[in-house]
């Protein structure tokens, strides 16, 4: 696992806090979630209503998707929205599985990898594929209607979610080889 793990590139500087997620059915992860935007702008004002002239396609023209959530036991079993006990968020939209619980501790990129194959060693909420978000999976959960300083993310389903760095990964493209002559 660490590995694989150090076949990322750290987005993050210094030291940040783990979020990691699951994979559960891959064709999923293309869908999007909503940013939360209900307004549009121009090229000085924010707050206006859709649509604007001369700055189309603005994403509050579209609507919303909405965020769409359903908490997850240890064992990675549903529970009802209410449920205030929970380990696992599971992302209706994208298919991704969150893990709720965030440390107050901060990890080098070294150490939250560590963790990473800790948790795919317990199989947490039932997986066993457990690994750093990338920054577009991370921000996918982000809710940019919420004001600074936040946090920008449903509470009901992530409480206690620090207004802090995060760490993301991103995937290195293969290496290139050249073909002698």
């Amino acid at each position: 696992m660490l590995d694989r793990m150090r076949s990322f590139h750290s987005l993050a500087r210094g030291a940040g806090l783990i979020a990691l997620l699951a994979l559960t059915i891959p064709t999923h992860a293309d869908g999007l979630n909503d940013t939360g935007i209900t307004t549009c702008s121009n090229a000085t004002q924010n707050g206006l209503p859709c649509p604007v002239a001369g700055f189309p396609r603005q994403d509050a023209e579209y609507g919303s998707n909405g965020f769409n959530f359903t908490k997850l036991d240890a064992a990675g079993n549903d529970l009802p929205a209410s449920a205030t006990d929970h380990t696992c968020v599971r992302d209706n939209v994208t298919g991704l599985i969150w893990q709720v619980k965030f440390s107050d501790s901060y990890y080098t990129f070294d150490q939250a990898a560590t963790y990473t194959g800790t948790v795919n060693t317990i199989g947490l909420c039932g997986f066993n594929d457990w690994r750093m978000p990338n920054i577009k999976e991370l921000s996918g959960i982000a809710d940019h209607s919420i004001a600074y300083p936040g946090p920008t993310i449903d509470t009901n389903y992530f409480p206690n979610t620090p207004s802090s760095w995060f760490w993301s990964v991103l995937r290195l493209p293969a290496a290139r080889t050249t073909r002698g002559t």
